[in-house]
């Protein structure tokens, strides 16, 4: 199955998440620069195309982790997240939003 064409244009594929139209994702380069973008905002293409543009890089600057940002409330596994997490010392703690 083609997911993407690569080409040294685009490079090798970092990330491929499933994602709805409400989510939002960083994207994180080895030079520390994040940007957080909203999926609804990212035109849709075919699977057998080379994709939309969602960062530029500087020369020798690569994109490293694609991650999709949870909401608040919800743990990064997708689950609702406890109002007061426990810390590993059996303490408890609270989310400051």
């Amino acid at each position: 199955m083609i997911a993407i064409k690569t080409s040294p244009r685009n490079g090798e594929v970092v990330s491929a998440l499933l994602v709805r139209d409400d989510d939002e994702v960083m994207l994180i380069t080895d030079g520390g620069i994040l940007i957080r973008t909203r999926i609804a905002e990212i035109s849709t293409q075919g699977r057998n195309t080379q994709g939309v543009r969602l960062i530029s890089l500087k020369t020798k600057e690569r994109l490293v982790s694609v991650s999709k940002v949870a909401d608040v409330g919800q743990a990064p596994d997708g689950s609702d997240a406890p109002d007061t997490p426990n810390r590993p010392d059996g303490e408890s703690s609270t989310t400051v939003h």
